[in-house]
């Protein structure tokens, strides 16, 4: 995703410097290249020069993200007359180097401050199973045996460059490189479910089922999650946030416990500093009666904590990751089955079940050998899935060594080619700092 925000600052400041501003119509801009300020074709060819002499990506690449996204990035330009390269810069790149200091996109939700209105957490002897896919990022286009080293956003597709044959070859089952998942390999993941799993209560899926090929996503990309809409439309886009304050205050009055399902996790790099600041906001003012939250997106088997105060002395709520189906990149692929309180909703524990990629490649004519790779609970040596005990098991990680080795080979699923990189203690103290989430600078604070 680092090439698309690189390339999409660049379409935006060329755009913002070329005269086409609010004194073209959009319309006009296309059809008449004879207007003031470039045609939206001179813009296109100039821009899928750049690309390419820059070798940001292949020809094909560059060409096809540009036309996908420049009408978007030209009616935003066009509708947005005093839109700076300051403001561009933040929010596609923020970062220490380009913060964002626009006052448009440092909104808030109206979250009711009232008390809490708590709820005697009852537990139950029974219980019930939710099972968690996310990520299967199906490619049509796989190509078992194609080309796995391919210098595009996603490899292993029919028809990108030649096979090829020098043993850096394309998985049948997938490939640990820049893929994504065949089709027999989405469904091995559920005919293995079924034939698993008899006693499944519920099916979290939390999203993500297209493909990485950007440069020929249709237009429906601007309902995904990375929406660059928010330079034409800052504020709480579609009113989600309040939408969800708003709910969470009805559940509260229905005494009602909750759980989340979203793609992000809150502390994700990829989410809006002010975006992630509301969320967290709404998360403290109802975190007893929200029982847990569950994601996806980083493709990794991790968690986060989520802090009530900035001192991190206090876990206020839990966001569990489902990992990925897809292999993409460097990863097996994963599901989770949770264990729940039937009366409190409150997560007791979780299995996730994996399969060694490399194994199932070698097999190729056999099923994918799929097994249980830990429980959270026996793996940790952990009495309960309590706020305390995820505390006390958080600064564990801190002091031992066996045990931080053991959250990094799970957070790669056991994948040999992210294992086989070199990372000592040091290199893995960044996994537990990316646990913690809260409203405060932690990161700098977990880093010292």
């Amino acid at each position: 995703m680092r090439f698309c925000r690189l390339l999409f600052f660049a379409l935006f400041l060329k755009v913002a410097n070329s005269d086409v501003t609010s004194k073209t119509n959009y319309d006009q801009l296309n059809d008449d290249p004879l207007r003031q300020g470039m045609s939206m074709q001179d813009i296109k060819n100039k821009m899928i020069k750049i690309c390419t002499l820059l070798k940001l990506q292949s020809p094909q690449v560059c060409d096809g993200v540009i036309t996908i996204n420049l009408p978007t990035i030209l009616y935003i330009i066009d509708s947005k007359p005093n839109l700076t390269a300051d403001t561009i810069c933040g929010v596609l790149l923020e970062s220490p180097f380009c913060p964002l200091n626009n006052n448009e996109f440092n909104w808030t939700v109206n979250i009711d401050d009232g008390p809490p209105k708590y709820i005697k957490p009852e537990e139950s002897n029974e219980t019930i199973n939710i099972l968690q896919i996310t990520d299967i990022h199906y490619d049509p286009n796989y190509e078992p045996y194609g080309n796995a080293y391919c210098n595009e956003p996603t490899c292993c597709r029919k028809g990108q460059n030649d096979t090829n044959t020098s043993g850096k070859v394309a998985g049948y089952w997938g490939d640990y490189h820049y893929c994504d998942s065949p089709w027999h390999s989405v469904l091995d993941v559920l005919d293995h479910v079924i034939a698993e799993h008899q006693n499944i209560s519920y099916v979290y899926f939390t999203g993500d089922v297209i493909d990485h090929g950007i440069w020929e996503t249709s237009i429906e990309i601007n309902i995904n999650h990375f929406c660059r809409w928010q330079l034409y439309q800052p504020r709480d886009p579609d009113g989600q946030l309040q939408w969800l304050a708003d709910m969470l205050l009805q559940a509260e009055m229905d005494r009602e416990y909750v759980h989340i399902l979203a793609h992000l996790p809150p502390g994700n790099t990829d989410c809006q500093t002010t975006w992630k600041r509301e969320y967290v906001k709404i998360v403290n003012r109802f975190a007893h009666i929200i029982r847990a939250q569950f994601n996806g997106h980083t493709h990794k088997d991790e968690l986060q904590l989520i802090y009530g105060s900035d001192d991190n002395s206090k876990i206020s709520n839990v966001a569990w990751n489902g990992g990925s189906v897809t292999t993409y990149q460097n990863v097996n692929p994963n599901y989770k089955f949770y264990t729940i309180d039937s009366k409190n909703y409150e997560v007791k524990d979780f299995e996730n079940w994996i399969y060694n990629l490399t194994l199932a490649n070698i097999n190729s004519d056999q099923r994918p050998l799929w097994y249980k790779s830990y429980s959270f609970k026996e793996e940790y040596e952990l009495s309960d899935l309590t706020y305390d005990s995820l505390q006390a098991w958080l600064f564990k990680l801190l002091n031992d060594e066996k045990l931080l080795n053991r959250y990094y080979r799970n957070y790669f699923k056991q994948a040999e080619p992210s294992l086989t990189k070199e990372c000592d203690a040091k290199c893995m103290r960044v996994f537990i700092c990316d646990v913690i989430v809260n409203l405060g600078d932690h990161k700098i604070k977990c880093d010292n």
